[in-house]
């Protein structure tokens, strides 16, 4: 047998099984029941909102109408909530993404000393739970004038997010090649020169990452807006949704309306705050709301943070 023939022979004995026709189906079988699993909710939510008289099932819209909508701004102040949540959120992202660039750019070319043990310790905060940072978060925000004020949701809506961003910029960096900061060094620019006019514009698919993460997760966030913000006048679409009485099973239409402008912010309600041992007042009936108190929210935060 040849050298040629006995290699041939010893690839094809190798050589992995390929699937039957049997597994390939069976596995997009079940991808496909996962995909549905998780998109029935949402194709309901979004026919529900556009319909006149939405019921609790799936169903196309019987009476299409943007009225849904418009009863969400008129019969409540949702107009000066989204206001409030591009503002925080729009200014959130663009503090994010200056510092992220900065500080991904320094881990990922810079030599210092201790870089190694701050790159790590930077990854270490991201694995902090929020609920452990919410008594200090309170104790500095009220110390330092910034509870009821733009600045201080911003500047802490940044703050929480810089750990897991800033590694994820920093891999970004990683992958630009080193030659071409270089060749501009050469051409005789400084390094921040260099990262603004090289490095960024070639990195700048992960800017947009880390912009569109920055955005959601500020448009998001209500448990910092529970315990920061009592004033009506600066509450975002989260809370704002989450203040809204709505009888929800009753009123499909707006309550899909109301979810689909709060889109992926997690809405905390009454039962979760009994749960957890939350002080609650009855408002309109049937209607529970978390008081909004500078000394139940102290309790609150230190019975979260003592709970077992």
């Amino acid at each position: 047998m040849t050298t040629r023939a006995a290699s041939q022979v010893a690839r094809t004995a190798t050589a992995p099984r390929g699937a039957s026709w049997i597994e390939t189906l069976a596995a997009h079988i079940v991808f496909v029941l996962v995909v549905v699993f998780f998109l029935v909710p949402f194709v309901w939510l979004f026919t529900s909102a556009f319909d006149a008289d939405a019921v609790a099932y799936i169903r196309l819209p019987a009476q299409p109408t943007l009225n849904n909508f418009v009863r969400i701004f008129t019969e409540h102040d949702f107009a000066r909530a989204m206001a409030n949540s591009v503002l925080v959120a729009g200014s959130t992202m663009v503090l994010d993404v200056v510092a992220v660039s900065l500080a991904g750019y320094s881990l990922s070319r810079l030599d210092w000393r201790f870089k190694s043990s701050i790159t790590y310790a930077v990854l270490l905060l991201q694995t902090m739970p929020l609920s452990a940072t919410m008594v200090p978060i309170y104790g500095l925000a009220r110390a330092l004038g910034l509870r009821n004020s733009y600045a201080g949701l911003i500047l802490i809506h940044a703050a929480i997010e810089l750990p897991f961003l800033i590694w994820l910029m920093k891999n970004f960096f990683d992958n630009v090649p080193r030659y071409l900061e270089e060749a501009a060094w050469l051409d005789g620019r400084s390094k921040l020169r260099a990262l603004v006019e090289v490095v960024l514009p070639v990195a700048r698919n992960g800017i947009g990452v880390v912009a569109g993460l920055s955005f959601l997760a500020a448009w998001a966030e209500v448990l910092m807006m529970i315990i920061l913000i009592d004033s009506q006048d600066l509450k975002t679409v989260p809370l704002a949704f989450y203040e809204t009485p709505i009888d929800v099973p009753t009123d499909w239409c707006k309550s899909a309306a109301a979810y689909v402008l709060l889109s992926d912010a997690y809405r905390p309600d009454a039962n979760r705050a009994v749960a957890l041992g939350w002080p609650v007042v009855e408002r309109s009936g049937a209607h529970l709301d978390i008081v909004n108190d500078e000394h139940a929210i102290a309790e609150i935060l230190v019975s979260l943070v003592e709970r077992p």
